[in-house]
């Protein structure tokens, strides 16, 4: 951001450099808007977010609407801890890869 700007992530804060999510909330309102050339831009990663968020509302308001799930709940959970953790592996890696070539947003 620009000098005087404040900066609401904790983690640039005290780093004093952007965070792995850092342009994720701007990517996702260009994606909602369309201009998929900023969202890339801003977080090439950002359509994946709004996919994995999507269909956990999906799964959590069948689960609360007392639909049966294909799968138990034990291999559910299973499943979404190995998604978080190869999530973050992806972000981690995309960060490191941007912070390497300088093209992480201001």
């Amino acid at each position: 951001p620009a000098p005087n700007a404040i900066s609401f992530c904790i983690f640039r804060r005290v780093a004093g450099i952007p965070c792995p999510l850092c342009g994720m909330s701007r990517a996702c309102f260009a994606l909602a808007r369309g201009d998929w050339r900023e969202m890339f831009r801003l977080h090439p990663l950002a359509p994946l977010l709004a996919l994995e968020g999507g269909a956990v509302w999906l799964i959590s308001g069948a689960w609360t609407a007392g639909w049966r799930l294909p799968l138990p709940q034990p291999r559910l959970e299973r499943l979404a801890e190995r998604l978080i953790l190869a999530n973050a592996a992806l972000f981690l890696l995309l960060w490191g890869v941007r912070l390497y070539f300088h093209t992480l947003p201001g």
